[in-house]
């Protein structure tokens, strides 16, 4: 008998093992070294205590609107591509993702596409082809919202623009306009699985890219999801006693979105802190104030994704997973 070769065959199981550990210890390595390096930050997070709960709620009420923007921007590309998915279960979805990513970094698409796949017909490929949109044009937003706050740092009293950050932004947008402009054409001689995969992958890409109007609305709402994200962090900043500016904050939030982008930890957990405390010199305060800052930002967000993930779980994919159930056991009668 022959059988198609499985991934055993191909890499033996101790290899396998060791791939798997790795993806576990190099995150939690990456997050003992940032602790150790800011241990002496760590004392001042008793100002978290000292935060307010009507600053809590306010964090609160904007993060539940930047997860609205970022299911409007997934709906609409879906409809795009001829598939109409509510916006309230896309919202629930987007919890569900970012949950997925608190625990395992790379793997919230999973989940969401799982559901997508069996409830509405949405292929993987499809699924995969809304990350390559979604990611460039928000590394658009943040290369172009960069550049003007470093415009205003420069121009106005709130600070002084640091010409290695303005060079950082510029690339940044240098890339992510590339990326929308390229094209990628897959050989007619590459057959199989992943070869289709990667052609119908191209081709949704294609269908989203070829709508300039589409591209544009997406941008906008882009650029408002990552002004929220500042706001957010702009109260956390205040909470914990710190008199910024909403600019400098910005400009701090802008590069913390670059590490949840780039980050192999799970969503940025450690590196987006660090960030922030490293910009700290720009908000004229302390680092271990803008750390505090960033704690809170982290444990609100944190609390609404595994609240919210939970009822969309129980909304969503426990319905599908019984119903999944109900059909093999019919098929099996």
């Amino acid at each position: 008998m022959t059988t198609d070769p499985s991934p055993d065959a191909e890499f033996p199981t101790s290899i396998g093992r060791q791939r798997r550990w790795a993806a576990l210890l190099i995150p939690l390595l990456t997050l003992l070294i940032l602790v150790y390096v800011g241990r002496q930050h760590l004392g001042e997070l008793d100002r978290l205590a000292a935060a307010s709960p009507q600053a809590i709620a306010a964090m609160l009420v904007v993060f539940v609107l930047s997860r609205i923007v970022h299911a409007l921007v997934v709906t609409i590309s879906l409809a795009k591509l001829d598939h109409t998915v509510g916006l309230g279960e896309m919202y629930l979805l987007t919890h569900i993702m970012s949950y997925t990513n608190l625990v395992l970094p790379r793997m919230g698409l999973s989940a969401p596409a799982l559901y997508l796949k069996h409830r509405h017909g949405v292929s993987y490929a499809t699924c995969s082809s809304l990350l390559l949109p979604g990611l460039v044009l928000h590394v658009v937003s943040i290369g172009l919202v960069g550049l003007a706050c470093q415009a205003l740092l420069h121009v106005s009293q709130a600070g002084r623009a640091d010409l290695r950050i303005t060079a950082l932004f510029a690339a940044v947008l240098a890339a992510g306009v590339l990326a929308t402009v390229a094209r990628v054409r897959i050989p007619d001689r590459w057959n199989g699985r992943i070869a289709g995969f990667f052609r119908r992958l191209m081709d949704a890409w294609g269908t989203l890219g070829s709508s300039w109007s589409l591209l544009g609305g997406i941008l906008m709402l882009r650029v408002a999801l990552i002004a929220l994200n500042a706001v957010r962090l702009f109260i956390a900043f205040r909470a914990v006693g710190a008199d910024v500016t909403f600019v400098g904050v910005f400009v701090s939030s802008l590069l913390a979105e670059l590490t949840m982008i780039v980050s192999f930890t799970p969503a940025g957990l450690g590196l987006r802190e660090a960030v922030v405390a490293f910009s700290a010199y720009m908000l004229n305060c302390t680092p271990a104030t803008a750390l505090s800052a960033a704690v809170l930002d982290r444990i609100v967000m944190t609390v609404c994704i595994i609240a919210i993930a939970q009822i969309g779980m129980w909304r969503l994919v426990r319905p599908l997973a019984r119903s999944r159930r109900a059909t093999e056991r019919a098929r099996e009668e």
